[in-house]
């Protein structure tokens, strides 16, 4: 997900007319929101890949603030349901 957001972002600001709004703003956010499945996870496969992801996600964000650094100075957050992201 951060890598997905991180690749939007450098599509979006290689366009002149596109770059010159988003990067006029002083606060730049990319957010990732989602519901979280409660399944159990029994197939090794499915484990392996999990334990992956989660580390990938631990390494590019701060662990108490789901917060990490994207490219052209955006802000990486993480809200998982029910939380919610206050813009401010």
């Amino acid at each position: 997900m951060w890598r997905q957001i991180n690749n939007s972002i450098e599509k979006l600001t290689g366009v002149p007319e596109i770059a010159g709004e988003i990067l006029s703003k002083s606060k730049r956010i990319g957010l990732f929101a989602y519901r979280r499945k409660e399944k159990i996870v029994t197939d090794l496969v499915d484990r392996t890949a999990l334990t992956g992801m989660r580390s990938l996600i631990d390494r590019t964000k701060d662990a108490d603030a789901n917060i990490g650094k994207l490219g052209k100075g955006f802000q990486f957050i993480e809200v998982v349901y029910p939380e919610t992201y206050i813009w401010k």
